[in-house]
C-alpha cells in the first residue's frame, strides 16, 4: 500500500474544496445522469477525478475516460490536464482508437484547443488548464461538458 506523502496531504487539503465544488456542479448539470458517473481517485501523488459512461470498461479506472488531477507538479506549474484516456483495461484499445480518430475526425475542429494524438495509445486528447482556486470548478465543468458531447460517438465505435 502507498504512503501517501506530506506533498500529497497539502495538495489534497488545499485543493479538495475546489474539486468538491467541482464535483457537486458537474453532477448538477442537466446533461449529467442516465449511465454517467464519476469516480473520485485519490493516489499516492496526487486526487482529481474521472467522468465516464458505465459501459466504458472504467471499473477500476483503467477503462474510458475523462480526467483530471492536481498533485504537488501541477501545483507548481499552476496548469492541470483535463484528459481523455483509453486506458489498459479498453477491450481491443488499439482498434477503439482507430475507429476513435476516424470517428472523430468531423469533429476535431471543434476541440482545436486540445492537443489530439491518434497514435498515443493512452491519452488521446489533451488540455491544460490554468490552475486557480476559483477557477478549477468552471473549468472542470465547462470541459467535461463539452467532452461529455463526445459520449454518444465514443458509445458508437464500441
Amino acid at each position: 500500500m502507498p504512503t501517501l506523502k506530506p506533498a500529497t496531504v497539502e495538495v489534497y487539503d488545499n485543493w479538495s474544496g475546489p474539486v468538491t465544488k467541482a464535483r457537486n456542479e458537474l453532477t448538477g448539470q442537466a446533461w449529467f445522469g442516465g449511465d454517467w458517473w464519476i469516480n473520485q481517485s485519490f493516489g499516492s501523488s496526487g486526487f482529481g477525478f474521472q467522468l465516464s459512461k458505465t459501459h466504458w470498461f472504467n471499473h477500476r479506472s483503467r477503462g474510458i475516460h475523462f480526467e483530471f488531477w492536481i498533485d504537488s507538479a501541477e501545483v507548481a506549474a499552476g496548469t492541470f490536464p483535463i484528459v481523455l484516456h483509453f486506458e489498459p483495461e479498453t477491450p481491443d484499445r488499439d482498434g477503439l482508437g482507430r475507429r476513435f480518430a476516424g470517428a472523430f475526425a468531423d469533429r476535431q475542429a471543434e476541440f482545436a484547443d486540445y492537443r489530439i494524438n491518434h497514435k498515443a495509445v493512452c491519452d488521446k486528447m489533451v488540455k491544460e488548464i490554468k490552475l486557480t482556486k476559483a477557477g478549477l470548478p468552471k473549468s472542470v465543468v465547462a470541459e467535461f461538458t463539452r467532452l461529455a458531447t463526445l459520449g454518444d460517438l465514443i458509445d458508437g465505435i464500441l
